[in-house]
């Protein structure tokens, strides 16, 4: 049997910095947030899906302390 693990991560105050510097600069920062969430990812980890500024992250192994 194998045994999964789901992270789902957001960024916090995305509503806030839209309505403060606007749709385009969101959007510049949830692909910024993309990319360093891929970056950050170990064997065995995935990124599976992007909706807004969530990401869902799926894992068979855990990530060493």
């Amino acid at each position: 049997m194998t045994e999964y693990a789901f992270v789902i991560a957001d960024l916090a105050g995305y509503t806030a910095l839209t309505e403060a510097h606007g749709g385009a600069a969101a959007a510049r920062t949830v692909i910024r947030f993309t990319e360093l969430t891929s970056k950050a990812l170990t064997p065995g980890m995935r990124l599976t899906e992007r909706v807004g500024d969530q990401v869902l992250i799926v894992a068979t192994t855990h990530a060493a302390p």
